[in-house]
């Protein structure tokens, strides 16, 4: 990692895996700010044009690529410029659940000053999966339901993600939060606790 550069960490993974888990830990050890990419999207959302009214959120944001492929981009580099000033010149910013490549290599493109690392969130099994984000969605999602969401992942590219990542952290179920929070730690290359 390049000394004095931002490092934007990008914690990805399918569904369930622990990115928000492991954003909030790292958070409270080194108090860097978290931009939440579904957060974010769904308060442009929220915020929207009036003659976007009779869209849904994935719909809308379909249309906003298509008049501009750079939107989300475009987006995120505005709300991550907006956590860097909120909290003064932070060495690392996390950025959670991104499942596209493209734009973290679009994001390099107008964004070079910052450092871009990627950890990807390993789980063994897709069951271990499911029943994380049954608890965490309170919901009872099947194999069948469960994979579906799984799929609409893939659709975006996120495996590609796992190709392209700097770091892998396995989060299984043996996994403690203070297990994980080390593992991030040591990635970063801070001292852990």
């Amino acid at each position: 990692m390049s000394a004095g550069k931002l490092k934007l960490v990008y914690l990805t993974g399918y569904h369930a895996c622990g990115k928000t888990e492991l954003g909030n830990q790292l958070l409270r050890a080194i108090k860097a700010p978290i931009v939440e990419t579904g957060a974010m999207v769904r308060a442009d959302y929220t915020n929207r044009d009036f003659s976007f009214n009779n869209l849904d959120i994935a719909d809308y944001v379909r249309k906003k690529e298509d008049e501009d492929p750079m939107y989300f981009t475009r987006l995120l580099k505005n709300r991550i410029s907006k956590a860097i000033t909120e909290v003064g010149k932070p060495i690392f910013v996390f950025v959670i659940g991104m499942r596209s490549l493209k734009n973290i290599n679009d994001l390099k493109k107008i964004a070079p000053e910052w450092e871009h690392i990627i950890i990807w969130l390993n789980v063994k099994s897709r069951e271990i999966l499911r029943k994380r984000y049954n608890h965490k969605e309170n919901k009872n999602l099947s194999q069948n339901e469960f994979s579906q969401l799984l799929i609409v992942d893939r659709s975006l590219g996120i495996e590609k993600l796992k190709i392209a990542a700097d770091y892998i952290i396995n989060n299984n179920e043996e996994t403690t939060i203070d297990d994980l929070l080390q593992q991030g730690l040591a990635v970063l290359a801070l001292p852990t606790q």
